[in-house]
């Protein structure tokens, strides 16, 4: 019963990432930064299309990519990267054998999605 009220709030707060079809960071051991994830996503919008040499990105795409590594560089995606980049050192520092900080970061992670599920609530009210 509760799942089905906070689904829709947490989805919603995960808009940010979908909405910019943000490169996925791969799995690692390396503990990473918010400021790492960016200038990751910002590389990887760069080099998207050498990846597919059979699909010609249009003007459209690419001026769309420039738009979104303009609005990562300028904060507009900082929430979405903080996101990945807890997730991500979750897994980091249990492969790391860091219970203790996968444990921190874990803790982080909840605490910012009920943050964002919280405002999404507060969002829709005013609606």
């Amino acid at each position: 019963m509760i799942f089905r009220r906070i689904t829709p709030h947490f989805l919603s707060a995960l808009t940010p990432l979908t909405a910019a079809d943000f490169p996925l960071v791969p799995r690692s051991d390396r503990v990473l930064t918010v400021n790492e994830v960016k200038r990751f996503w910002i590389d990887r919008l760069g080099t998207r299309s050498s990846e597919a040499p059979q699909r010609r990105m249009e003007s459209a795409d690419k001026s769309r990519e420039t738009e979104v590594a303009d609005e990562i560089r300028s904060g507009h995606h900082d929430v979405a990267a903080r996101l990945v980049c807890l997730s991500h050192n979750i897994e980091a520092w249990t492969r790391l054998g860091n219970m203790e900080k996968a444990q921190e970061s874990r803790r982080k992670l909840l605490r910012l999605r009920q943050c964002l599920a919280k405002s999404s609530r507060k969002v829709e009210g005013a609606l």
